[in-house]
């Protein structure tokens, strides 16, 4: 007997493995290049995260209006372009990234979160 999967079907399979194999995956060290910063994994997978991005995806409270979930910044007016961490640091357990912009602003990101948009 063969199964039918539709393409929504399979991205639910595929993203339900990746979220399982982000629950255990730590940061093991992070790199700051010229674009973005590298991400080494506890399973030796590397990920590469433009600064770009991650500046806009900042979940902090000065960056997003929790009850509305909108930015309270619009990127293109405030952000420059080729923006660039001053800083990343990982917490001990490896769960967690603290992302330190020129302009003294922190983001942090969960191990799972970056896993699972790189």
């Amino acid at each position: 007997m063969f199964w039918r999967l539709s393409r929504r079907g399979l991205h639910r399979i595929l993203t339900s493995r990746r979220l399982l194999s982000s629950l255990h995956e730590r940061i093991v060290s992070v790199q700051l290049q010229d674009r973005g910063l590298t991400i080494q994994w506890s399973s030796n997978r590397t990920s590469h995260l433009p600064y770009l991005y991650l500046r806009d995806n900042c979940q902090e409270s000065e960056s997003i209006d929790n009850s509305a979930r909108q930015r309270l910044f619009h990127l293109a007016l405030t952000v420059d372009f080729n923006i660039r961490a001053k800083r990343a640091d990982t917490s001990e357990d490896g769960r967690q990234l603290c992302v330190t912009w020129p302009d003294g602003h922190r983001s942090r990101f969960s191990s799972s979160w970056l896993m699972e948009h790189s």
